[in-house]
């Protein structure tokens, strides 16, 4: 290895380090955090961390290229990324003292620098926006390794497992950073760390919809602070078949964004291998009831998988209030009355779900409670009825429908604002 000091010497840190986990900082903190950081240069063909072995060290890469593998149940070692300058690898070993889940071997001569989890643990207490900028790189490298983990494992629980301790070691985290920056962030600081959490969670939500013949979609949140609980997503199942998922978590704030993108990772991985409302339900009860041992939460949720080409939805309405359905000549009725409790209450509740045949021009909209709830300036609630005109009374497509029910919601609340997370999903089967 050379001599630390002159390659510094040599390099602007700026240049020497691309990487997302010095994003927003200036030269002069790189160079000093940088110089905490020790050089390895390796040759094309190196294994740096084997599957399984114990580990405590992470890696950014500075130059060449790394790829990452993992054995298959049958033996086969099988290429899932590669990465290159700017990215980092080996990140949970900081979180958490388990073995490496995957081999990282170089394709071409490579250099890193790499901390161990001692020396970030340092650095996190000199300089906390190195944490901050770690949790965002974590949380998008995780959104990865979702789908690369629901192609190479098989059976469902462990999947559910892997992604709940990664989620978990991700809260853990991030509750460290939140008491971190209680005793060294001023208000400004303050206020740009909520600027991050609420892109973070916009990034968490679906950037696009699926595209299916026969059925448009469209949907929005708007929190009532930084980041909020509600959720929504559109997922396709097969080739004719989309799920919607709209939930509101109780609470508001951090815990409850916390929570909101827990689940999300967990409805994903779930429905990729059941998808029928009532078993996705079941599971994610289940998740979150043992989860309540130490959070208390619950989850109210309208889930729908709505197949286009028969025109035939199954739903369940959990603890939520009814799926609105509008027909064509305007008229709506309320979809949900089996008696289904909200996520997270009963761990044994059976979850009932239900069905309907749908016509061409039906249109639904799936909602949070923050939508009727709204307040006007004497405190008088909007209410689910006069949600359900101005949803009568909205243009045919769901981005006119999601539009002018959020701008009549504005101006019923002039005064004050809205006290609660407000979001809305609207499909229309063409």
């Amino acid at each position: 290895m050379r001599d630390k000091a002159s390659y510094l010497s040599e390099t602007s840190p700026s240049v020497l380090v691309p990487s997302l986990l010095f994003a927003d900082l200036d030269g002069a903190t790189i160079a000093l955090i940088v110089a905490q950081l020790t050089e390895e240069v390796w040759p094309a063909g190196h294994i740096v961390i084997e599957e399984y072995a114990s580990g405590d060290t992470l890696y950014i890469i500075v130059d060449g290229q790394v790829q990452i593998s993992r054995t298959l149940q049958n033996g086969e070692q099988r290429v899932i990324r590669e990465m290159g300058p700017g990215e980092f690898f080996g990140e949970m070993a900081l979180l958490e003292d388990k073995p490496r889940s995957a081999r990282v071997s170089t394709v071409t001569p490579t250099t890193f620098l790499a901390v161990t989890r001692q020396r970030f643990n340092t650095l996190i207490e000199q300089h906390p926006a190195v944490a901050i900028n770690f949790l965002k790189a974590i949380s998008a490298q995780l959104r990865q390794q979702y789908r690369e983990q629901a192609v190479l494992l098989e059976e469902k629980q462990t999947l559910i497992e892997a992604l709940a301790a990664k989620n978990a070691a991700l809260e853990q985290a991030m509750a460290e950073l939140r008491a971190a920056l209680v005793t060294v962030a001023e208000h400004e600081r303050v206020k740009r760390d909520l600027e991050i959490a609420h892109e973070i969670q916009r990034q968490m939500l679906p950037a696009t919809f699926p595209q299916t013949s026969g059925l448009r979609l469209h949907a929005t949140t708007v929190p009532a602070t930084w980041v909020g609980g509600d959720l929504y997503d559109a997922i396709r199942l097969e080739a004719d078949r989309v799920g919607l998922l709209l939930g509101d978590v109780s609470g508001k704030g951090i815990p409850a964004a916390l929570q909101m993108a827990r689940l999300m990772g967990e409805f994903r991985a779930c429905v990729s291998h059941c998808a029928d409302p009532q078993s996705v339900m079941q599971v994610l009860n289940g998740l979150l009831c043992q989860r309540n041992l130490r959070f208390g939460s619950f989850v109210t949720v309208q889930y729908v998988v709505l197949d286009v080409r028969q025109r035939h939805m199954q739903f369940i309405c959990a603890g939520h209030p009814p799926i609105l359905l509008r027909h064509a000549d305007g008229r709506i009725e309320h979809l949900g009355t089996a008696p289904n409790i909200p996520l997270g209450v009963e761990e044994t509740f059976a979850y009932h779900q239900e069905e309907r045949q749908l016509m061409a021009g039906d249109t639904l909209l799936l909602y949070s409670d923050g939508t009727y709830e709204r307040q006007d300036s004497q405190g008088v609630q909007l209410g689910l009825p006069h949600l359900a005109r101005l949803f009568a009374a909205a243009p045919s497509y769901p981005e006119a429908v999601v539009h002018a029910i959020q701008v009549a919601l504005n101006a019923f609340s002039d005064v004050g604002g809205a006290k609660d997370d407000t979001t809305l999903l609207c499909a229309q089967v063409l």
